[in-house]
């Protein structure tokens, strides 16, 4: 299941437009939108050189929080579609699902850490994303009481 957030940034304006109707005026301060879409995955790992449980073969089902930021809106009042941000966040999260992370590039050759595994989301999706947004963040939750944020 995937959860989608929408939030404003400091306008605290809502911004809808609908078909037929002019697009809503600007404050004239800076506008700063920041849409979240939860997903999830699947996948065993091992941490290489870690002293207790956690060096032995285990698994999580791994939350991942990406939140993006644009600072326009398109011509009918929306920053990207959330079925695009969905593909391009779900194109990156599949390679994981239902795999021992510690095989998969780059975690071949370093620790599939939380830590390395928000770095590595990031920057992959980063690489996927239209122009008109940018990633801000992503969370990695490998339970329901640890996460690890990455951003740049």
């Amino acid at each position: 299941m995937t959860i989608i957030h929408v939030g404003l940034g400091p306008a605290g304006q809502r911004n809808f437009a609908l078909p037929g109707l002019k697009p809503a005026k600007s404050s004239g301060k800076n506008q700063l939108y920041t849409v979240s879409i939860d997903t999830h995955f699947s996948a065993s790992h091992r941490l290489i050189g870690y002293s207790g449980p956690c060096e032995s073969l285990h698994g999580h089902t791994w939350k991942v929080r990406v939140t993006i930021q644009a600072e326009q809106l398109d011509e009918i009042g929306i920053t990207v579609d959330f079925k695009t941000l969905n593909v391009i966040i779900q194109s990156v999260v599949q390679k994981l699902d239902h795999h021992h992370i510690n095989d998969i590039p780059p975690f071949d050759t370093i620790n599939p850490t939380a830590e390395n595994l928000a770095g590595y989301l990031y920057r992959s999706i980063r690489g996927k994303m239209p122009d008109s947004v940018s990633v801000s963040e992503v969370t990695v939750w490998e339970s329901d009481r640890y996460a690890v944020s990455y951003s740049e």
